[in-house]
Order: structure tokens, then C-alpha cells, then sequence
């Protein structure tokens, strides 16, 4: 397989800049034969909040959303450190 990688900065990330990956991008990974890496390293993603000001500019609680899509028995996303998916094979 040929691959072009372009990417204005030299060298691996030591910090992240887009820590999650959505369902389909394990399915990516997986179909490269890394899924099963990728979700042995990764923080899980159980639910989304959502936090907004009230009306004495104190930051409350509005939303909790679970992240799991039932159908597909398993997590819509997870967290993995930019650095770690980026960083050169050993």
C-alpha cells in the first residue's frame, strides 16, 4: 500500500490537539489490523455533559448524554492522546 502523509509540522506530537476517535475511525484502524491496540490504550467515553453558565454567570450542569450506541453494542467514541496514535512505530 501506498501512503503520502502531509503535515505542516515535523515529528510526532507530544501533545494532543483532537483526542477522541469516533466509532469509525477504530473501524479504520481495525481494518488495518490495529483496532484491538488502539482499545486496549484508549479511555473510554461513558457519557457527554454539556456545561453552561445560569443566569448568575455560575457554570451548571444543563445535559448528560450516555455515548453508547445500543444497536451496535459498543462506544461511539473513545480518547486516546494525539501523541499516542501519532507517535513512530518502535
Amino acid at each position: 500500500m501506498r501512503v503520502r502523509i502531509v503535515d505542516k509540522k515535523s515529528g510526532a506530537f507530544t501533545l494532543g490537539k483532537a483526542d477522541g476517535l469516533k466509532s469509525i475511525s477504530i473501524e479504520v484502524f481495525d481494518s488495518f489490523g490495529l483496532g484491538d491496540a488502539i482499545l486496549n490504550e484508549c479511555l473510554r467515553v461513558e457519557e457527554i455533559v454539556l456545561w453552561n453558565p445560569d443566569v448568575n454567570g455560575v457554570i451548571k450542569r444543563t445535559m448528560t448524554i450516555p455515548d453508547r450506541v445500543e444497536e451496535l453494542m459498543k462506544q461511539r467514541e473513545v480518547m486516546l492522546d494525539q501523541g499516542e496514535v501519532s507517535k513512530p512505530a518502535l
